[in-house]
């Protein structure tokens, strides 16, 4: 085991208690997961590592995958997963890396299980995390109607879907694909 991953277990009570309080983490009503992660001088990401998930993570990606989070967690995502999907999140993780926040919705917009992702990276004592929760859009969109007025919505989709982002992983297949691939096999 590499030094780094054996390091881990020390930098959990610490950023548990810096950016997650301890209450609440396994109970949310979605998704929710953490890496730590390994950059080079030309800050790449070349490793990381499933720091932790919770339970709502477990049951929507890994029980239907016939996986339990400890065979997760400690591990990179190319041991759970493969490689196809591994290299998917690689690339949405240095897009969050890169620009501290990376924000999509998988598989595609008008699916009515489709999820928004939300990575963002994190850096405490020393080390750098990509943190993540999924939300089912369903829910996204609600809290949105309810704050911003149910007309304000349905122009935003309108528009949104007349002139989709090209460089969404969304639009563009690979978070569309990477979900996909996941439900098929695993996430």
């Amino acid at each position: 085991m590499e030094d780094w991953a054996k390091d881990l277990s020390d930098n959990l009570e610490i950023l548990g208690k810096a950016r997650h309080p301890a209450e609440g983490w396994d109970t949310a009503p979605y998704a929710k997961w953490q890496k730590k992660v390994i950059v080079d001088e030309n800050k790449q990401i070349v490793d990381s590592l499933m720091v932790r998930l919770n339970s709502t993570y477990e049951e929507m990606f890994l029980k239907t995958a016939g996986l339990a989070r400890e065979d997760y967690e400690g591990q990179p995502d190319s041991a759970v997963w493969g490689q196809e999907i591994a290299l998917a999140y690689a690339k949405a993780d240095q897009r969050a890396y890169d620009r501290t926040a990376d924000f999509s919705i998988e598989p595609d917009r008008d699916d009515p299980e489709a999820l928004f992702v939300v990575k963002w990276r994190t850096d405490v004592e020393g080390s750098t995390y990509i943190m993540g929760v999924a939300i089912p859009i369903t829910i996204v969109l609600g809290t949105a109607a309810r704050y911003m007025g149910s007309n304000l919505l349905v122009k935003a989709n309108d528009a949104r879907r007349k002139n989709p982002r090209a460089d969404s992983p969304a639009t563009s297949g690979e978070g569309g694909q990477t979900r996909r691939l996941a439900a098929a096999g695993g996430r």
